[in-house]
């Protein structure tokens, strides 16, 4: 009769390793220069410090190199520092984590600013009869970077007033 004593060592579980589920910025269409708050999203809780690795694709989007999802977390929070723009771009910020990445895309579209010109600073009207009215075109213009909406307009000076529009009305630049 043969005896066998088996034991077995106690066996440690942890949870599965943690991989990137998503980068999120919240609304990702931006104008200016502007401080944006983001996050790292991981798939399982960390059970140890898991740091993700940052980047960006565009010079107008700074990122640190880096963000650490503290044990038992499974996010953490990161900022973009966005530069004004004068055309329209996009700007991937990518995070990766043991080889896996996610990109968030950003929409950076330049700051407009709206601006009026005046076709004529004064306007004569020359003698005029009495019982009489005479006309005198004014031209606007659009001078800014960006549409202006022109929603009224007065004159002074008693028996002068302004006709042959309709407000509101939009001069594109």
């Amino acid at each position: 009769l043969v005896l066998l004593l088996l034991s077995q060592a106690p066996v440690r579980m942890f949870g599965a390793t943690p991989g990137l589920s998503k980068i999120s910025c919240g609304a990702n269409t931006v104008s200016g220069s502007l401080t944006k708050a983001c996050s790292v999203y991981l798939t399982a809780t960390a059970n140890s410090k898991v740091v993700v690795n940052l980047s960006s694709n565009n010079s107008a989007v700074s990122v640190q190199s880096t963000v650490t999802v503290n044990p038992g977390a499974t996010t953490a929070g990161f900022s973009l520092k966005i530069s004004a723009v004068t055309t329209a771009q996009s700007a991937g910020v990518t995070g990766t984590l043991s080889g896996v990445s996610s990109t968030y895309t950003l929409y950076l579209n330049p700051v407009t600013n709206a601006g009026l010109t005046l076709g004529a600073s004064s306007l004569s009207f020359g003698n005029v009869a009495v019982g009489s009215s005479a006309s005198q075109n004014v031209t606007l213009t659009s001078s800014g970077t960006g549409p202006l909406t022109i929603s009224s307009a007065s004159v002074s000076g008693a028996g002068f007033s302004v006709s042959g529009v309709a407000f509101p009305v939009t001069l594109n630049a």
